[in-house]
């Protein structure tokens, strides 16, 4: 199995709002589309461990349920980012 690159992690996509962003516990959750996440969630890591596809590293995946569309968008990854920047 090939290497895999670095990819962005959440603070990359995020690192503006700091300690400010939104949670779940604040603002709920939908409980279906936790399985619906997990599920894409599952299919990916199953890419991953079996070399299988193209995974989707690197990209944010957007799931509206209201149309049950999904838009991808590529995320790239900070070098100064404090979480994953350093070596």
């Amino acid at each position: 199995m090939p290497a895999m690159p670095r990819a962005p992690c959440y603070a990359c996509l995020y690192q503006e709002m700091g300690e400010e962003l939104e949670d779940c516990q604040r603002n709920g959750v939908l409980a279906p589309l936790t399985g619906v996440i997990g599920s894409l969630m599952a299919v990916e890591a199953l890419k991953l461990l079996t070399g299988v596809g193209r995974p989707l590293t690197g990209s944010l995946v957007r799931y509206d349920a209201l149309t049950g569309e999904t838009r991808n968008t590529h995320v790239r990854r900070d070098p100064a980012c404090p979480v994953c920047g350093r070596p």
